[in-house]
């Protein structure tokens, strides 16, 4: 009698013999054994518990591979996407990532070496970031640690440069091919059952090949369901693939009894078509998800720009066109885009963008500045070491503020619908086969709960979200208005306050006679003027710097930005400021006027500009409309006297305080939401950044899409200024469209059950009738999106 296999404790494979073994636990292969024994000694053994035999084969893999290549200075520095001190940040693309055990296992790490700080793991990618300790381990041991834990790195040092596509898995495309194939060969053998040409010694005879190709089916192509469904189960989450399983499993069971007891041909055409349709409608959802979810990538539609140095000249280039060995100038407080060699005698980073930690550090000509660094205080130049990754200035973004972790209520809807769906099918299943059970017959309440289970699809469900915001987020993203992620959409809708901060928000200043003194100054006084300023992003130096912009540049040995007051530095020995009254006061004797921002060098008040601000054009229109929706508040540091030349353009409900340093704007910002109010800040990302981190939503109005500010939520390009209610009004209503894709796939789910309950479904059809729910919902999703766009007057190219 043949001796019953062992399977591994570890993968699930069968042992070849009893050799290997560990107490009462058996392995295939000292590889198994030797990861079990590492997860026992740490403590780890909730691994298995999460599911049966979760493990990778390490049988026959190349478990020695040398990875020492990865410790040299080319491949480490091609590898890694920040360093500070010892603290190192990698990213490993791992193709076996497969469940929710490979992601507790890698996002546990830590606990398999003290050197190894955090890991996370981005499933839908198939990617592992990591932080370690340089002094702990090195990157090959890291490599070796997790091939041996069955998940080899994918490593490609050819192309980390370029854009890095996840390997396709292609045991889906031929688990669609065996179904295709044995659905044909099935329904060719059944042809002549079809036209009533029946002879029973053919017909059991066919039936027989029948099965035979079904098994196929069953076996290979339907354990896409079987898995996912047994996963859930023992997660204790009845997802849509446990009815379908069912249905499957029932079919075959029929067919298998029909055929052996010799009362007819089974089912087998239905079950091989079901499965075939079934993996063909999973097919399309993902192609159609994959293009559709636009948020996971930002390089479509996301243009931010940086300001580069070509031969002598400054210009606007877009990140997209930035490429290895350009040179760019980056001011104070500005990000630096890619991974970059310092070319300045010294600048100081702020790397709390990457790791958190907010101490700038002080970095030497020749350094490596890697991309997400802040420069503090005096600008930087650097050249880049290779081309810029927008979606991982994107991730970057997400990562620093999360806008909302609180679901809105169509959020809530949706998980619920989710949550109770497959239950409520099961149930209406049961009582509709229960019903033809006792009107009809067993076999054909059989086929009526079977296309109840396959008919009603959750997938529209889950696909409403991210076509409905994908699709909008890209249509806002053309009309300059950048989100960081859906759930900024969603919250929006909840926003019933405004509050905007003044200069170079909701004014501009009018250079024509505000300047006048900076043109009475000695070319030297110029230069130095010059070289401040430039120095900084806020608005009215900007506006200095083009005043001044044909004066050679003086070089600047140090400057400090002091927010809402102004700044300092130091040039060739001499002392220069530009700021207001209070910052003056421990530069000059002389006293400053209240509202005017003077200019000093080495101790004397050289000019003092009394700047004309003008008001945004369109200002009390896009105020007007906004105040039909929203209270207003006006939020700055200037005085009150101009804070009021604004009053005519607001609503006559509008609040406004004046003479606000940034922490007391982040105070009141405070003390609104403690009353209840959901707050946007509206702001030039400087002055303000500690409002629009506090606010539920920060929007950024950027002059120049260089100014990448990582305390909003939103960056509203200032040329769309006028467009911003029409915006807002799209923003909001994508919940209604959203609400409508939900709509249109619970009354499919309903039609559909309405005929499956009536016997009117075979469960071939009810398997093709099933994608049309994700079919209705992408075609509303699009359609609906483009509609109101036009209809508002947005760009939707």
């Amino acid at each position: 009698m043949k001796k019953e296999s062992l399977s591994c404790y570890h993968c699930g494979e069968d042992c070849p013999d009893e050799s290997i073994y560990l107490g009462e636990k058996h392995f295939c292969c000292e590889g198994c054994k030797t990861v079990y024994e590492i997860l026992d000694a740490k403590g780890m053994e909730a691994y298995y518990e999460l599911e049966v035999q979760p493990g990778i084969s390490a049988r026959n893999k190349k478990r020695k591979e040398n990875y020492s290549f990865l410790d040299t200075e080319e491949a480490f520095e091609k590898l890694i996407k920040f360093r500070q001190d010892n603290q190192v940040h990698i990213e490993f693309r791992i193709p076996q990532i497969h469940c929710a055990s490979c992601v507790w296992l890698l996002e546990n790490l830590y606990k398999l070496h003290p050197g190894i700080l955090r890991a996370e793991v981005r499933f839908l990618e198939k990617k592992l970031t990591l932080r370690f300790d340089l002094e702990k381990i090195q990157l090959s041991e890291i490599a070796q640690l997790i091939a041996n834990l069955g998940y080899a790195p994918d490593i490609n040092l050819q192309d980390l440069d370029e854009k890095n596509h996840l390997p396709k898995d292609r045991s889906f495309y031929y688990k669609l091919g065996v179904a295709g194939f044995c659905t044909g060969n099935i329904m060719l053998m059944s042809f002549p059952e079809y036209l009533g040409l029946q002879d029973l010694n053919f017909q059991h005879f066919f039936s027989w090949i029948n099965l035979g190709l079904a098994l196929p089916v069953l076996l290979f192509s339907a354990t896409i369901f079987f898995k996912s469904a047994w996963q859930g189960l023992k997660l204790g989450n009845l997802n849509i693939d446990v009815p379908v399983s069912l249905g499957i499993l029932a079919l075959f069971s029929q067919s298998l009894y029909e055929i052996i007891s010799q009362t007819g041909p089974g089912y087998l055409d239905s079950l091989a078509g079901l499965v075939f349709f079934l993996l063909l409608g999973k097919w399309f959802q993902q192609k159609s998800y994959d293009q559709l979810y636009f948020d996971r990538d930002y390089r479509s539609y996301f243009p931010l720009s940086a300001k580069k140095l070509y031969k002598g000249k400054e210009e606007q280039v877009l990140l997209s066109k930035l490429k290895k060995g350009d040179i760019l100038l980056i001011r104070n407080e500005e990000i630096i885009p890619a991974d970059a060699i310092l070319l300045d005698s010294g600048a100081y980073l702020d790397y709390s963008f990457v790791s958190g930690e907010s101490v700038p550090l002080f970095l030497q000509k020749g350094e490596r500045v890697y991309a997400g660094a802040k420069v503090v205080g005096k600008g930087a130049t650097v050249s880049l070491l290779k081309a810029v990754s927008e979606s991982y200035l994107s991730q970057l973004w997400k990562k620093y503020k999360s806008s909302t972790d609180k679901k809105t209520g169509i959020r809530k809807l949706t998980d619920q619908l989710a949550r109770y769906f497959t239950y409520i099918i099961l149930g209406i299943a049961i009582l509709a086969g229960s019903y033809w059970l006792i009107a009809e017959s067993l076999s054909f309440a059989l086929q009526v709960s079977i296309a109840v289970l396959i008919v009603a699809c959750p997938c529209g469900l889950a696909l409403s979200s991210p076509i409905v915001f994908g699709n909008a987020m890209r249509i806002l993203g053309r009309n300059g208005f950048f989100l960081k992620d859906s759930e900024v959409l969603e919250g929006i809708a909840e926003i019933d306050s405004w509050i905007f901060d003044k200069t170079g928000t909701l004014t501009q200043t009018r250079a024509d006679r505000s300047f006048q003194q900076l043109h009475q100054l000695s070319q030297e006084e110029k230069s130095l003027v010059l070289a401040l300023a430039n120095e900084s992003n806020h608005p009215l130096s900007k506006e200095i710097s083009k005043e001044l912009l044909a004066v050679p540049m003086a070089i600047l040995e140090e400057s400090q930005e002091h927010p809402g007051a102004g700044m300092k530095g130091i040039s060739n020995n001499h002392r220069i400021a530009i700021g207001n009254d209070k910052l003056m006061a421990s530069e000059i004797d002389e006293e400053v006027a209240e509202g005017i921002t003077a200019i000093a060098i080495d101790g004397k008040l050289v000019a003092g500009i009394n700047r004309e601000e003008v008001p945004r054009e369109g200002l009390k229109e896009v105020l007007g409309e906004l105040g039909g929706s929203y209270e207003l508040s006006l939020l700055t540091g200037d005085t009150k006297k101009r804070a009021i030349k604004l009053h005519a353009h607001f609503p006559k409900s509008s609040k406004f305080y004046w003479k606000q340093l940034p922490d007391e704007k982040l105070e009141h910002v405070k003390s609104l939401q403690e009353a209840g109010r959901k707050v946007i800040m509206m702001g030039d990302g400087l002055n303000d950044a500690g409002a629009l981190m506090q606010a539920d939503l920060g929007i950024v109005l950027s002059e120049q899409l260089e100014s990448f500010s990582p305390a909003s939520d939103i960056i509203l390009d200032s040329e769309r200024f006028t467009q911003l209610p029409r915006l807002m009004k799209y923003a909001v209503g994508s919940q209604k469209l959203l609400k409508g894709a939900l709509i249109i796939s619970l009354v499919y789910n309903v039609i559909g059950l309405a005929f499956a309950v009536q016997g009117l479904l075979s469960p071939l059809v009810a398997a093709i009738l099933m994608p049309l729910s994700s079919i209705s919902v992408i075609l509303w999703g699009m359609s609906s999106t483009y509609f109101i766009a036009r209809k508002l007057g947005l760009a939707q190219a």
